[in-house]
């Protein structure tokens, strides 16, 4: 027996392991498609997942830092650079949780990622 998870409902199903092809989800009704190839080569990094938990976190911080810089001057500029750059690291947490809910390994390490280099730019900002 294999157990895996319903894609839309995201409910446990447990399938034999000779049986492939199209199914229907004894919980929400939808149909689905199995086959053990294409669960074995799901890998670790998703062709998208990946990209996305890594750049996502960093765009509201980069609109917000790209914002401070040309509509402020001064002190407040500053304040908002620094008030951006504490964004980041709040959204790549968020992202990291969802890809630890949902069970998308290559989102929640791109998000990692993602959080590991907000805090290395927060480190570098305020070195300087």
């Amino acid at each position: 027996m294999v157990v895996i998870e319903c894609p839309y409902c995201d409910e446990d199903i447990e399938l034999n392991d000779e049986v492939y092809g199209m199914f229907e989800c004894p919980f929400c009704g939808d149909d689905f498609e199995w086959n053990r190839e294409s669960a074995q080569t799901k890998g670790l990094f998703g062709p998208w997942d990946f990209w996305i938990g890594l750049i996502c976190p960093f765009l509201p911080s980069g609109l917000g830092i790209l914002f401070s810089l040309v509509f402020f001057y001064g002190w407040d500029s500053v304040i908002g650079v620094f008030l951006s750059f504490l964004i980041w690291p709040l959204v790549a947490l968020g992202f990291a949780i969802f890809g630890f809910i949902k069970k998308v390994d290559s989102w929640l390490f791109g998000a990692i990622i993602s959080l590991v280099l907000s805090i290395l730019s927060m480190f570098l900002l305020l070195s300087f």
